[in-house]
């Protein structure tokens, strides 16, 4: 095959970073209007552009430009790319989020031009997780062109072209950048036979000569990039040489044009595959700036959530769907998915916009959850509890004598869920919608007020995507059920199922003993939090791996019994470093083996790292790492992983440990101590900068979040990516009062036959009647799985390969459904 040469003229615009948001927009009217300047003195130039939100910028400020970019885009000069709508961070959003940049992206492009990206583009991005290349083919797209990790961060990453394939099958074309995707000079020393010769050209002779070698075709990126730009007239005036010198070896082009060439011409078996994540680079962005990406889970949590009650409450009660607000929020929570931002290596004044837009997203979700919740809630039939065989005093009692409240408890899971909540008053009792009573606990409540201070916790049995109804008693004793116990000591949480040792004066977990496996997990101090030197680190931590280096130890540990059962015993463990104080607040429940903590932190540390030590007594060489939508086996070699919601080590048994979270994301294995990655004090923008007693740091201050150590004898991961969904997203309860309605007391509108296989999704359409309806399978295990969606009138019969994820398009009719992608077509 002839060598080729596809030159791609591009400007890489980060909207935010050493800028804020109101900076980047206009970046992006400049660099948009000179590559239309280009067009017109150049007639054959091609300029290329990702990131659906420029354009709808583009189209809202200037829409005579964005009307010449269409003349220009069905010209086929301007070529729209990436399907997504910015140019993301591409291991930390859920795959959810993942699903929305593609709807509403590739919604926009074929609304606004005719046509969808083909391929995918994040050159800049901070590593690509490993389910990329099916979550790319659900969004229309075949293709991918990336740039990091470079040569030197991993060599072993094919130069230019390659199949990357993830966990199901998915296969893509991908394309690794060599030599940036903007300008870039060539070393002398390094190409003595380019010496003298300009940039542009210099890195074209470099490309015909790579591609002549290989045999496989090449693209070359050109034009300034960072702060935008694109191609200059002195890039193309260089470039129009080398063109008119080496007739069709080099040639203006797109992406696009580039990978339908390779297929037709390069045999497939000439092309290496790829069958991982593209890790790493930039491993301190996955801490860096811990309470923005706390709010970048939650705004996801939230808006799934919010959108199967929404959906829910329109099929039961007829209310609106909030469609359009909904998908308005999603494109808050997506701008911020920036890599710059969402990465953590942005000024400190646009992590100010950031939480303002996570937090309008956040306010959304609630907002349209608790409009659909109580809808449904004020239909549900609470006086039924008075047909009950001795309760049929009831309803005197509750109206006439003050005693109590019925309330509505929700689940959002497609399973069904067994979870404690808590009513806002001390009660004497509480039964279900059966009359039968349920345990109790008087708990501590969020307020200090007066002698008020307390409130009552009780565990809900809730069905899949569904209510239960319970009664709270204020006034009457109810006699609770016997449970198998559980208790708190000074140094011991213990229940029928494991017993949990701490040291009196580190406060460290040092027995996990499992009285069922017989096994203690606990391989040394476990939750000891260690600080980590970061002083050489910058910001991104470029070329940095492994966060290890010990400089100290949280102590003076204070230890305290603040509950008792019968539901919950914790422990609360309070330890200082400096100024910075870490209480965790250890709870094991009845019947349970896992370990719940809640993490309060004050975090008062600069070029430090805090990590949470856990050395397990269980696990092997590998660890494995949560990924959106799926997951991804690693050695346990120490180097510092992007994990979702949970990360798991067992051994060849099945005997292991997950360790799930709810808004933390980096994390390391070294053997088999698990470490966690809490906060990290480095600065704002720090790139090697000339650090002084002006400079900022991050992560300082409060943060609150949770983790379950998970011991198991099988490994099935199915019911850890329960556990944390239902650890990320809880049971709602909607305060009640006693009226007749046309819902019964417990209500289930889902049913998945098989453990593994989950809904992540149910929603209006964006177009057209009917039901959105998106699953995966969740342990990497090929199953059949009957799904029933009772209010959309669906009951069918799938087959999942391991990992896969299924999006259908249910009818609002006849509840047939046929298969579709993210953006349901």
């Amino acid at each position: 095959m002839d060598k080729k040469v596809f030159l791609i003229g591009d400007a890489h615009l980060d909207p935010v970073w050493l800028w804020r948001k109101s900076e980047g927009l206009a970046e992006i009217k400049a660099t948009f209007r000179s590559a239309l300047d280009r067009m017109n003195e150049y007639p054959s130039y091609v300029f290329t552009a990702a990131a659906t939100s420029y354009y709808q910028w583009i189209e809202a400020s200037e829409p005579e430009m964005f009307e010449e970019i269409k003349r220009r885009v069905n010209e086929g000069r301007w070529v729209i790319g990436g399907g997504m709508w910015v140019q993301p961070d591409c291991n930390l959003p859920s795959g959810e989020a993942f699903a929305r940049h593609m709807l509403y992206s590739q919604g926009f492009f074929l609304e606004k031009f005719g046509k969808i990206a083909s391929f995918g583009y994040n050159v800049d991005s901070f590593g690509h997780n490993g389910m990329m290349p099916q979550l790319l083919k659900h969004g229309g797209m075949d293709s991918y062109v990336y740039m990091r990790p470079d040569d030197w961060e991993n060599p072993s990453l094919p130069f230019g072209l390659s199949f990357w394939e993830s966990p199901d099958g998915s296969r893509v074309l991908a394309y690794r950048i060599p030599l940036g995707y903007g300008d870039n000079g060539f070393s002398e020393e390094e190409y003595p036979d380019l010496a003298g010769l300009d940039q542009y050209t210099a890195k074209v002779r470099y490309f015909l000569k790579a591609s002549g070698k290989a045999g496989i075709p090449l693209m070359s990126f050109y034009g300034v990039g960072n702060h935008g730009g694109g191609p200059t007239v002195r890039h193309l005036d260089a470039l129009e040489k080398e063109i008119a010198a080496r007739g069709g070896e080099v040639l203006y082009s797109g992406p696009e044009e580039y990978f339908d060439y390779v297929r037709k011409t390069v045999d497939p078996d000439q092309i290496p595959v790829v069958k991982t994540d593209l890790q790493h680079h930039a491993s301190g962005c996955y801490a860096a700036n811990s309470q923005l990406k706390k709010r970048n889970r939650v705004a996801e949590n939230l808006l799934v959530s919010a959108e199967k009650f929404d959906w829910l409450g329109a099929k039961l009660t007829g209310a609106a769907q909030h469609t359009a607000q909904l998908k308005a929020a999603w494109e808050k929570v997506l701008f911020n998915q920036f890599h710059d931002i969402l990465g953590g290596c942005s000024i400190r004044s646009a992590y100010d916009e950031a939480f303002d837009a996570f937090g309008s997203a956040s306010d959304t979700a609630r907002e349209i959850a608790s409009f659909s919740l109580e809808r449904i809630s004020w239909r549900v039939n609470t006086v039924s509890l008075f047909s009950v065989p001795g309760k049929e005093d009831g309803a005197r009692m509750f109206a006439g004598d003050g005693e109590g409240k019925p309330v509505v408890v929700f689940n959002p899971h497609s399973f069904p869920v067994r979870q404690s909540v808590n009513t806002s008053h001390v009660a004497s009792g509480v039964c279900d919608s059966e009359g039968r009573s349920v345990p109790i606990q008087k708990v501590r409540a969020e307020r200090t007020n007066g002698t008020d201070l307390f409130e009552t916790m009780f565990t809900a049995e809730v069905p899949a995507l569904g209510w239960a109804t319970y009664y709270v008693y204020y006034r009457t004793p109810m006699e609770a059920p016997a449970t198998a116990g559980v208790s708190a000591a000074a140094c011991k949480l213990e229940n029928s199922l494991v017993k949990i040792k701490f040291d009196r004066f580190t406060g460290a977990v040092t027995g996990y003993l499992d009285k069922t496996a017989g096994k203690d997990f606990a391989a040394g101090p476990m939750a000891v939090p260690l600080v980590i030197r970061d002083y050489e680190n910058d910001t991104w931590s470029h070329r940095v791996f492994r966060f290890r280096e010990q400089l100290g130890v949280f102590t003076d540990a204070e230890m305290k019994v603040i509950e008792n059962g019968p539901i919950r015993a914790t422990l609360r463990v309070t330890t200082r470093y400096n100024n910075s104080v870490l209480v965790q607040d250890f709870s094991l429940y009845e019947g349970r083996r896992e370990l719940y903590v809640r993490c309060f932190l004050t975090f008062a540390e600069q070029l430090k790292i805090l990590k949470l030590s856990f050395p397990a007594a269980v696990g092997g060489d590998t660890v494995t790492y949560s990924m959106p939508y799926g997951f991804i086996e690693k050695p346990a070699d120490g180097c510092e992983e992007n994990t979702h919601k949970w990360l798991d080590v067992s051994d060849e048994n099945g005997l292991g440990l997950s360790l799930i979270n709810d808004g933390r994301y980096s994390f390391d294995v070294l053997g088999r101590d698990i470490r966690m990655t809490a906060a990290r004090g480095c600065g704002y923008a720090d790139h090697f900068g000339c650090r002084d007693d002006l400079m900022e740091f991050q992560d300082q201050g409060e943060h609150f979040f949770h983790y379950i150590l998970a011991p198991h004898e099988t490994r099935d991961f199915a019911r850890t990516v329960q556990m944390a969904a239902v650890l990320n997203s809880p049971l709602v309860l909607i305060p009640e009062t006693h009226h007749a309605g046309p819902l019964a007391t417990t209500g289930c509108a889902m049913e998945i036959s098989a453990e593994n296989v989950a809904a992540s999704v149910i929603k209006a359409p964006e177009k057209g009647g009917g039901t959105v309806l998106r699953l995966y399978e969740t342990a990497g295990h090929a199953v059949k799985a009957r799904v029933k969606l009772r209010p959309a009138g669906l009951d069918c019969e799938l087959d999942f390969g391991p990992q896969e994820i299924k999006t259908l398009l249910i009818d609002p009719r006849s509840g047939s459904y046929k298969e579709v992608n993210f953006i349901e077509m």
